[in-house]
């Protein structure tokens, strides 16, 4: 995440909960119009404050229905899990920040951890790949696995191994930031990348939000 979000001046912010929660206080998939119409930093704010990183759009949603069409899918790192229920398609996620030493460092930062959604099932990421077989496997605001050999890319201990993950699918999906997730290893392999403007996050670093496509080894 970016130091900008914490450095925000909320006085003059709107809150923008009302518009983006239902009643259960569930984040709502939006049109893209209606973050359009706000400030980047009433986004920025209200992510932060919740737990949300991805703000899903109905247009983000419709183009990844096209996109997967009659194949199978599944969501890992599906956090609130309210995409992949707008698409039909079982969320995983491995729940790392409900790990108690994790929702410290959280804490200590003043940082929300991520209101995991009750679709959500609790199992890493590469075991949901060879449990389901997907042919596509999506994932949002994922970062890659930290690798001891390789440091200076960064990463979380615990994130994916992508290219594992690769073995697993047909076809893999990432919608994040070229800042955020420039470091991927992944961009090393034959992609397709794509930056509409429908995409919205809780990031201020100006970078591009991105869907980027990597072929799995699946047929």
């Amino acid at each position: 995440m970016h130091s900008g979000i914490f450095a925000l001046d909320t006085r003059d912010l709107r809150d923008i909960a009302s518009d983006c929660l239902d009643e259960t206080g569930r984040l709502r998939v939006m049109p893209a119009s209606y973050y359009a119409s706000i400030k980047p930093e009433e986004r920025a704010w209200f992510a932060l404050r919740h737990g949300f990183y991805c703000l899903p759009t109905v247009e983000l949603a419709d183009w990844l229905r096209r996109f997967i069409s009659a194949r199978s899918a599944i969501e890992i790192g599906a956090g609130n899990g309210v995409l992949a229920q707008y698409l039909g398609i079982p969320a995983t996620d491995s729940y790392m920040q409900d790990d108690p030493s994790i929702r410290l460092y959280y804490k200590v930062h003043g940082q929300p951890t991520i209101p995991y959604g009750p679709n959500v099932e609790r199992i890493e990421a590469l075991d949901a790949a060879k449990k389901y077989e997907p042919g596509i496997i999506l994932g949002s605001w994922i970062t890659h696995r930290w690798d001891p050999q390789d440091p200076s890319r960064g990463g979380n201990m615990y994130g994916p191994d992508l290219p594992a993950i690769l073995r697993h699918c047909s076809q893999y999906v990432l919608i994040g930031n070229e800042l955020t997730h420039g470091a991927n290893p992944l961009w090393a392999r034959k992609h397709e990348v794509v930056y509409p403007p429908w995409l919205y996050s809780r990031s201020l670093n100006h970078g591009r939000e991105f869907i980027a496509i990597w072929n799995g080894d699946k047929p």
